[in-house]
């Protein structure tokens, strides 16, 4: 189902900032449709601010539902640190959104 998971990943930095500074591209992918949506941010630190964007601008139909578990999006990553940061989890459950961290061996 559209929205229910959604990958994510951080790629950077990169060699060459592009013209307003970004140097990492943060990668959204709803794994039901294959859709990508990509968010060059500044710093790693600005994950959180772009999960928010995610959520405002993406056509990625994120779902928020507080009464119901089963209708929830979650958002699968990798061990990466910012993705373990205070502001991040907050956005998490500000949007009512699970967390699935991928270990890999």
């Amino acid at each position: 189902m559209p929205g229910e998971l959604v990958a994510s990943d951080m790629f950077g930095p990169l060699r060459s900032p592009s013209i307003k500074g970004a140097r990492y591209i943060i990668a959204y992918r709803d794994v039901a449709t294959g859709f990508l949506w990509l968010d060059p941010v500044c710093r790693k630190d600005d994950l959180a601010e772009s999960f928010a964007r995610l959520i405002r601008d993406s056509p990625i139909p994120i779902r928020i539902d507080e009464a119901d578990m089963q209708k929830r999006t979650i958002i699968q990553s990798d061990n990466d640190g910012p993705y373990h940061s205070l502001a991040f989890r907050e956005q998490l459950r500000h949007f009512n959104c699970l967390f699935l961290s991928e270990i890999l061996a």
